[in-house]
């Protein structure tokens, strides 16, 4: 099923960067509407992934903040020289006065900005607005913001991963009907699930992973394009759980894991299990599959034989749900 989270933020943008704050001076007494769309979807999750409209809203799980930077369109410059900070300031007994903002933490404010009057602006925003955890920095602007990463080869590192999300839109200019500029924010990265199709009594599933696969990407928002980098890598994930004490059959047993979207040519999914005292390390090929696309969750089913049979892997496919909501909300 489809869903989109939908929800239009007022906001006012000055000329000065958002340093300017206690002078702000105004090209236009137009204020700037951001309508923003979050595709999500609903699966049980380890690393922190922003699934619906809550999750985007919440402070305490590293929503409710988000980063934006407004530049003159086309150009490497920037209209916000330090970007700005766009916060949900929520009243819980008066849900009604709920509103985006720009803020400034250090002076504990809300802050106004307007249009400009002699140019459009591209707007590119990101969440988390703190980028601890996310493995990603903000790169050079290549006719266009960029931004890299390099995820954890090990289940440990990616279950404290907190997904990066961005939204990016170009050539802005003030509506005169006051209709809101579109923030759309995208998942930039896939997501991988392993699910046990099936295995023998007693079997211990020690480890899964990927194997082939590149971890270091540059991603340019001009083109909505990944450009891998590095090395191909070796990503293994512990398990250590027995099938049916700890897992059982048709039940996701691992992930999500983040990945980088790309080509699976010479790409295996991997398998470590014991079973009757024995160990088998197995893999099976993804080559059926082109590539990992950005926004898509794939879970990956695995029945596990014995020594005369090698692992079968099936692949369900499934998007980050988008439902339909709506709510035009004033910054004052």
């Amino acid at each position: 099923m489809k869903r989109y989270v939908k929800y239009a933020v007022i906001l006012a943008v000055a000329y000065c960067s958002f340093s300017c704050s206690k002078n702000l001076g105004k090209e236009s007494e137009h204020e700037i509407f951001f309508t923003s769309d979050l595709k999500v979807e609903t699966v049980e999750t380890r690393a922190t992934l922003y699934e619906d409209d809550q999750d985007f809203k919440n402070l305490s799980a590293q929503g409710g903040i988000f980063h934006v930077e407004a530049y003159k369109s086309g150009e490497n410059f920037k209209h916000l020289t330090n970007g700005a900070e766009v916060r949900w300031i929520s009243y819980p007994e008066r849900p009604e006065l709920d509103h985006w903002a720009f803020y400034s933490p250090s002076e504990n404010k809300t802050l106004t900005y307007y249009w400009p009057t002699t140019y459009a602006l591209d707007f590119f925003a990101y969440m988390p607005y703190n980028l601890a955890n996310t493995h990603v920095s903000i790169g050079d602007y290549n006719g266009g913001p960029t931004f890299n990463c390099t995820l954890p080869l090990d289940g440990s590192g990616q279950d404290a991963t907190r997904e990066f999300i961005y939204a990016y839109t170009t050539n802005q200019r003030r509506d005169p009907e006051g209709k809101g500029v579109e923030l759309e924010f995208n998942h930039p990265f896939a997501a991988i699930y392993f699910k046990l199709g099936g295995a023998h009594s007693m079997t211990e599933i020690n480890s899964v992973g990927i194997e082939g696969a590149y971890n270091n990407g540059t991603f340019t928002t001009s083109d909505g394009k990944w450009t891998t980098t590095g090395e191909r890598a070796i990503f293994n994930a512990t398990v250590d759980k027995m099938v049916p004490e700890d897992i059982q059959p048709n039940t996701i047993f691992a992930g999500p894991y983040l990945v980088i979207p790309q080509s699976l040519a010479n790409v295996n999914v991997t398998v470590d299990f014991n079973w009757g005292g024995e160990d088998y390390p197995k893999e099976g090929s993804l080559s059926g599959e082109v590539e990992w696309i950005a926004g898509k969750k794939y879970i990956y089913t695995l029945v596990l034989g014995d020594s005369k049979e090698d692992i079968f892997t099936n692949v369900d496919i499934i998007g980050w749900d988008e439902v339909p909501y709506e709510n035009n909300i004033e910054v004052k």
